[in-house]
Formats: C-alpha cells, sequence, structure tokens
C-alpha cells in the first residue's frame, strides 16, 4: 500500500489540508488519516472509494496500479469491491436496502432464461449491482421525497445513469458494462433517458435491467408511495410491452412471475 499512502499525501497537500480538515471532510479521525498516510493501516474498499470520490480521482490513480489488485481480469472487478460500492449506495436510501442486489438477482435469472453465457451474466450482474450508484451524489431531500417529484426534480433525478457512468469509466473493466449502466433508463419506444435511444440503438442487456429495475421498484415501497402487487406490477409490465419495454424480456419476466421467484 506504499502507492496509496503516499498519493493520499500528496492529494491532501495538494489541495492544502491538514490531516485535520481532511479527517473533518470524510468524517473520519485526524489519527486515522494518519495511520493510512503513514501506511501502518490497511485502507478499507469503502475508505478507498470515499478518497478517490473526494479528491476525484480513478481507483487505478489512487493505487498507483496498472492492473488493479481488486481486478480479476481486464474485464472482470473483483466482487469484494462492487459489493462494497453497491452498499454504499444502499446506506444513503434507507428505503434502497438492497435494491441494487435484488435488481441484480432479478437480471441474472433473466438471463439464464435467455440463455446468456456465464461471462455475460457476471458482466450482466455486476451492471446491475452498479446501475445506480451515480444516486450517491443526488440531492438526498430528493432521492427521499415523501411526495411526488416535481418536473425540475425529476430531471436531476435523470442524471445519475450518467452520474454512474461517471464514476466508473476510468475503472479498468469491460467498457460494455459501463454503456450498459448509461442505457438502462432507456426506453424501447424513445421514451427514456439520457440519449432518447430507440429499439436496436439500446444494448439488450441495459434492456433486462430497465425492466428488472422497474420491476423491483413496483414492489418496493418508496417514501411517497406503497409497493405494489405483483398481479398489478404484472399489468404495468404487460401494459408497456412492446413500446416501454422489449416483449422478449416481458414474456420472460411473466415466465418467472409464475414461478416462486417473487416469493424468496
Amino acid at each position: 500500500m506504499d502507492n496509496f499512502k503516499d498519493r493520499l499525501r500528496t492529494l491532501r497537500k495538494e489541495m492544502n489540508l491538514t490531516q485535520d480538515k481532511l479527517a473533518s471532510k470524510l468524517n473520519y479521525s485526524r489519527s486515522t488519516i494518519a495511520q493510512y498516510e503513514r501506511g501502518v493501516r490497511t485502507p478499507s474498499n469503502n475508505f478507498l472509494i470515499e478518497v478517490a470520490s473526494f479528491f476525484e480521482v480513478s481507483l487505478d490513480y489512487l493505487m498507483g496500479l496498472t492492473h488493479l489488485d481488486f481486478v480479476k481480469s481486464n474485464d472482470n472487478l473483483n466482487k469484494s469491491l462492487i459489493q462494497a460500492l453497491s452498499e454504499m449506495h444502499s446506506k444513503k436510501f434507507y428505503y434502497k436496502k438492497n435494491f441494487s442486489q435484488n435488481v441484480a438477482a432479478l437480471t441474472s435469472e433473466i438471463g439464464k432464461f435467455l440463455s446468456f453465457s456465464a461471462q455475460n451474466l457476471e458482466s450482466l450482474k455486476t451492471a446491475a449491482l452498479l446501475h445506480d450508484l451515480g444516486e450517491i451524489y443526488l440531492p438526498s431531500e430528493i432521492i427521499n421525497k415523501n411526495e411526488k417529484l416535481t418536473a425540475a426534480e425529476f430531471k436531476i433525478i435523470e442524471t445519475h445513469p450518467k452520474l454512474s457512468y461517471e464514476i466508473l469509466k476510468n475503472v479498468d473493466f469491460d467498457p460494455k458494462i459501463k454503456e450498459i449502466i448509461l442505457q438502462h433508463h432507456e426506453r424501447i419506444d424513445g421514451s427514456g433517458y439520457p440519449a432518447a435511444l430507440k429499439g436496436d440503438e439500446i444494448l439488450k442487456e441495459a434492456k433486462i435491467i430497465g425492466a428488472a429495475d422497474s420491476i423491483t421498484a413496483m414492489l418496493s415501497e418508496r417514501p411517497y408511495r406503497k409497493a405494489v402487487s405483483k398481479k398489478e406490477a404484472l399489468e404495468i409490465l404487460i401494459e408497456n410491452k412492446g413500446s416501454k419495454f422489449d416483449p422478449e424480456i416481458v414474456e420472460v419476466c411473466f415466465e418467472i412471475f409464475k414461478s416462486n421467484f417473487f416469493d424468496n
């Protein structure tokens, strides 16, 4: 961790921050920052992510590595880091506990129905776990609002796919995963965001996550509404078949609804 302690110290000094000031901004004690800078304490995944986010640098720069120690290969992030990122998102929003994990579980199930390869399933799961990561930069008062959002507030919400993409763009893993994350709110009729893509312009994996995300959201409570029933969610899904959602994916979801998957 020699590279990390040196770069942490350098970044802090470049911003003219004392250890006390950096500790205050990151909500850690000064002694903790000092231990990291002396190299006598090994940083956790969460701390690495927080520091990289605060200084607006990539994780590979922060660690001083060409291939990060949490990279299994050029195309796969270490599972523990993916989990840490996903959990960091969940902790900001009390009602989203395990939300990304639930989306990932449903997404994987859809992928299996569609005979995705093991590698493609892993990429799909990774994208699903990280798809809403950009929400950590959105105002909590909007995300946790207990009434319907205004048009202006919804425009802010619509920035989160791009924010997720920006957070991950310098991380060394499959670029397609980043594109899937960027596109997960696109809809086949062009009514989605951020780029209003249509039909085949949208990656199949993004269509899958878009459907899984919508279903999981409908079945989850929100500050401004109660969860809908499985029957209501299915009706909404079918109503939007061929417009918002890919017909094949809707059919797969219907089959999954008939199983006991949503009872687990």
